[in-house]
Parts: C-alpha cells; structure tokens; sequence
C-alpha cells in the first residue's frame, strides 16, 4: 500500500483555501450582529448581570417615569408629603380594665350643727338645723333625751337642698307618745 504524498502545488492549494474560508468565516460573524440589532427579544432573562452593567451607565433619563416604588429608595431619600387632612372619628373602644384604687384622701376639718326643743306629752315637735354658709351638711341623726324610752319615735326627717344641689340643712320631726312627760328632742347634723 503506497503512502499518499500531496504534491507542493497541492499543499499550496490547499493553505490558499483554508486561509479564504477562515477570513469569510471572520466576515460573516462581523456582519451577522450589526450595531443596535441586540434588543430585548434576543436577551434571555436573568442574563444580564449587575456585574455586566457598567458603572452609573443608568440614569434618570432611561427609567420609566412612575416605574419606582418608595421601597426602591434608601430611608431619609424621598421627602414627607403635606400634611393631610383628619380622618373622621372611629368608633369607641371596649371599656378598660378598672384601674388600682387611689389613695385614701385627707378628711377635713369636720363640725356638727344641733337644734332641740321640748315636745310635750302627747305631742310632736319638730326641730330645723342649718350649717354654716359655704359648708356641705353630710348627713342628720336625732335623739330623745331618754333614748331608751319606746314612747319617743321618729316621724320624718329631710334635707334642705340649695339651687347649686348642696344639702345645707334638716328638719326633723319627734312624737313624744309619752302622756305623763314632756321629753328634749334634738337634731344633730354633721358638715364638712
């Protein structure tokens, strides 16, 4: 079996050819991207890179206005708005838990007022007690002067009060069913 030898004229040829078909490969690849042919069709998603983007090459000029949302921005970036107006008032809440009791408070200086008369046997007498101005009566109690007598009772006892609503007086009113003896009924009413 003879070994095949190209001749030099062969071997020439053939360089010739391989060098034409190398530079029209070349051509080709050149001419088949022309300037501005790559868009967004041609670019598969997630492929282009923060690294692949150079340095501050976007700017305000190629963002789509009202494409930003607040969450883009760094804290402190986008200014506070006016302010705006008051909303109506919403509905009210479920009452709260009572709170600890205070501390007593301080008793002021107290004083009582009295009255009496003599009521004779078989009689009622009644008895009116006021409290200095400006003071607030807080209650009334009377009394016989044998308190253990069952003879002596109690008809009624009521308040004055003022236009303001204080209570600055009592009347009260004593039957002495006691027929042989007249007895002393008094009326004490406390203030403060």
């Amino acid at each position: 079996m003879s070994k095949f030898r190209p001749s030099p004229a062969m071997a020439v040829a053939a360089f010739a050819l391989f060098v034409a078909l190398g530079g029209v490969s070349v051509a080709a690849t050149n001419d088949f991207l022309p300037k501005n042919s790559v868009g967004t069709a041609q670019i598969q998603n997630d492929s282009v890179t923060r690294a692949k983007i150079a340095h501050q090459s976007i700017t305000s000029v190629l963002v789509k206005p009202g494409s930003l949302m607040a969450s883009d921005f760094a804290a402190g970036q986008i200014p506070a708005g006016p302010k705006g107006d008051t909303g109506a008032v919403g509905p009210q809440g479920p009452q709260g838990a009572t709170g600890p009791q205070g501390p007593a408070g301080t008793l002021g200086t107290m004083g009582v007022a009295q009255g009496g008369t003599w009521v004779a046997a078989g009689h009622a007498g009644s008895v009116t007690v006021y409290v200095p101005a400006g003071k607030q009566a807080t209650g009334a109690t009377s009394s016989w002067s044998v308190p253990e007598n069952p003879k002596l009772g109690y008809i009624s006892v009521r308040p004055f009060i003022t236009p303001a609503g204080h209570v600055n007086g009592y009347e009260a009113v004593g039957f002495n069913n006691d027929t042989t003896t007249a007895h002393y009924f008094t009326l004490y009413v406390p203030y403060g």
